[in-house]
């Protein structure tokens, strides 16, 4: 693991996380439910979360990181305070968060089928 002082530039946070991704098998993982991960796993994430948060704080950008994607959010329920912070760590790394609002049918229910099927 890298050391606490540790300082890093735009380019070697690439490799980092790379490296970090790699050896804790994280790439391409989804973080859906913490049962999915194992421990290691689940310490790696977060210390690479309060290291990049850290850093941000003290004017090192990761902008790059997520630069040309996009998360698309959907909630059952409302949650502001979850939806803004997704949508600023999505920001902070370079990235675009999209709010989908659920499709409440304004009609009957016998219409509401056919709706879905024009997207």
């Amino acid at each position: 693991m890298v050391s606490a002082g540790t300082q890093f530039n735009n380019l070697n946070i690439l490799v980092y996380l790379e490296v970090i991704c790699l050896n804790t098998k994280l790439f391409n993982k989804d973080f859906i439910c913490t049962p999915d991960w194992s421990v290691e796993d689940l310490n790696t994430m977060l210390d690479l979360a309060f290291r990049l948060k850290s850093e941000f704080g003290t004017g090192i950008y990761h902008d790059q990181i997520l630069r040309a994607k996009t998360l698309y959010m959907l909630f059952f329920e409302e949650s502001t305070r979850t939806r803004n912070s997704f949508e600023t760590g999505m920001t902070q790394l370079g990235g675009h968060a999209v709010y989908l609002t659920p499709m409440r049918p304004k009609s009957t229910t016998a219409k509401t089928p056919k709706t879905p099927a024009r997207y």
